[in-house]
C-alpha cells in the first residue's frame, strides 16, 4: 500500500468546485483511494488551507463553519493527519541546515520533514518549487510527473 501526502494547493483545489481541473482531481483521488493508495495531510496544510479558503481578499472566501466541516470530512474519510514525532526537529534541522531556504520555502521544509519523518515520499502539489532537494518528491497529480 502506498501513502501519498497532499499538499495544500491540492486541498484548495479539491474543496472548490469551480473547475473541470478540480473534478479531475477529485475523481482521481477517489480512483486512487479505491485502488488501496492511502493519502495524508501534513498537519501544518490544514492550517494553510483554513487560512486560503477563508480569507476575505479571495476570489470566493468561505465561511469559516464550511471550511471546518470539509476538513472533518476529509479525516474521517480516510485521510491521516500527520503531525510532528519525536524526529521532527532533528529531520527539520537537517534540511534546513542542507538547503538553507528562505522565505516561503521554509514552510514547505516544514511539510517536507513531517513527510520525511513519516515514511513517505510523495506529495502531490502543484508547486512546481517545492523543496527539490528533499527526500519527499513532489508530484503533479494533474500532470502524474514528479516536479523539476
Amino acid at each position: 500500500m502506498s501513502w501519498i501526502a497532499l499538499d495544500t494547493n491540492v486541498l484548495i483545489k479539491a474543496f472548490r468546485d469551480e473547475d473541470a481541473a478540480g473534478d479531475s482531481l477529485r475523481a482521481l483521488l477517489a480512483s486512487r483511494a479505491a485502488a488501496g493508495t492511502r493519502f495524508a495531510v501534513p498537519l501544518f496544510c490544514l492550517g494553510e488551507f483554513w487560512r486560503v479558503a477563508t480569507d476575505k481578499r479571495a476570489r470566493r472566501p468561505v465561511a469559516p463553519a464550511r471550511a471546518l466541516t470539509w476538513i472533518d470530512q476529509l479525516l474521517t474519510r480516510g485521510a491521516t493527519l500527520l503531525t510532528p514525532g519525536p524526529l521532527y526537529w532533528a529531520t527539520l534541522k537537517s534540511l534546513l541546515r542542507e538547503a538553507l531556504p528562505v522565505g516561503t520555502d521554509v514552510f514547505d521544509c516544514q511539510i517536507a520533514a513531517l513527510c520525511q519523518e513519516h515514511g513517505i515520499e510523495h506529495i502531490w502539489t502543484f508547486d512546481r518549487a517545492f523543496v527539490r532537494y528533499a527526500p519527499v518528491r513532489a508530484v503533479d497529480p494533474l500532470n502524474d510527473r514528479l516536479q523539476k
